[in-house]
């Protein structure tokens, strides 16, 4: 296994992030060196942060991944059992309970756009050997197929009558009744491949629990 391209590529995401408090730490990797384990206020307790808003909903995510594929020492083909890839498929939906108007925070709609390329691409370029080229822009998430994809499933929101709303900037307000801090349900939708290579998004179940996403 090309460990070296997994050591290129998580030193560029760090080098990339705004923190610099482990970046010397993962260039050390290319001489020998480890990652220290830990508990709080140790490299596991620590994530990228990203000063571009959509730059952080896909490398934090790619971060992840390949601390996953390069801890315990796995090919890109072994995504499939990551935890967050094999429920990339099912959505989470906030419902407000004094109007049931449905929303969805922009962060967890990119997520799942980033998570499914990743999941497709990422062994494609580790087999070619440039794993690294993943982070450029235009190979991810400023590609002709990515915004496609994107436009897609904004549509499908606009179907179902899913807003896609910040609402944490928007200080928790409901953006379909206004009301503040109303009591929300999360709903389960899950996307399903038709024939054809057809995609949809379908409503699954309301006030799911947590072991329904799991």
């Amino acid at each position: 296994m090309d460990k070296t391209q997994y050591i290129e590529t998580l030193i560029k995401l760090v080098e990339l992030n705004s923190d610099e408090t482990w970046t010397l730490t993962f260039k050390n990797l290319r001489n020998g060196g480890y990652l220290p384990g830990g508990g709080a206020g140790s490299l596991n307790d620590w994530g990228p942060s990203y000063t571009d808003k959509l730059q952080h909903d896909w490398y934090s995510h790619f971060y992840r991944i390949m601390r996953y594929l390069y801890d315990k020492n796995l090919r890109p083909e072994s995504l499939k059992d990551f935890k967050s890839i094999a429920n990339s498929h099912k959505i989470q939906v906030l419902r407000c309970v004094d109007c049931n108007g449905r929303y969805q925070h922009p962060s967890v709609f990119e997520s799942h756009i980033a998570l499914d390329f990743y999941t497709k691409r990422t062994a494609d370029y580790y087999n070619k050997g440039q794993l690294i080229k993943i982070l450029e822009p235009i190979e991810s998430y400023g590609s002709p197929t990515i915004n496609f994809y994107r436009d897609w499933l904004n549509g499908e929101y606009k179907r179902l009558g899913i807003e896609i709303y910040d609402f944490v900037r928007a200080k928790y307000v409901c953006p379909h009744c206004g009301r503040q801090h109303s009591e929300t349900q999360h709903d389960l939708y899950k996307i399903e491949k038709k024939l054809f290579g057809k995609m949809k998004i379908r409503h699954l179940k309301d006030n799911a629990s947590w072991n329904d996403f799991e």
